[in-house]
């Protein structure tokens, strides 16, 4: 019961966090205009803001979170694949640093970092919701539909 409390309250909001402020450092590096992390659903809990660089964490701060990000002149195709891929990549970075570590919680939050880059890199999307896997997908497509006609024989 504890670990499970533990999982919910810490393991899951920090991971959660953790793979979000990945997709907020990639898209600093790409210079973004605005970057904004919000964690959790529901009503606003706490919101800190610096210069460009936004927070939220919502009342329900275990179910899930996002990232926004905004640059005056458009990203382009690496760059938004870049920033799609650096969530997943820190959470494999976190499993691949912590996973040796014997200690319960942290072996627990070693795997759900795993589980979590795996997840996201499988295309996919709920409503409106896209994973990072779909959103590199679609870059891709784009980038191969656009760039060869197959209509045409070689």
């Amino acid at each position: 019961m504890l670990g499970l409390l533990v999982f919910i309250i810490v393991i899951g909001p920090l991971s959660i966090i953790l793979h979000e402020a990945g997709h907020c450092f990639a898209a600093r590096i790409c210079r973004a205009d605005q970057v904004e992390l919000s964690v959790g659903r529901g009503k606003s809990i706490f919101a800190w803001k610096q210069n460009n660089f936004r927070v939220e964490v919502n009342r329900f701060f275990f179910l899930g979170g996002y990232s926004n990000y905004h640059k005056e002149q458009a990203f382009n195709r690496f760059e938004l694949v870049w920033i799609s891929l650096a969530g997943p990549l820190l959470n494999l970075l976190i499993f691949l640093g912590t996973y040796w570590i014997s200690l319960p919680f942290i072996h627990l939050g070693s795997l759900f970092n795993l589980w979590l880059c795996l997840v996201n890199l499988i295309p996919f999307k709920v409503a409106m919701q896209e994973s990072d896997g779909y959103k590199v997908a679609s870059i891709l497509w784009k980038t191969v539909r656009y760039n060869h006609d197959f209509s045409k024989k070689s």
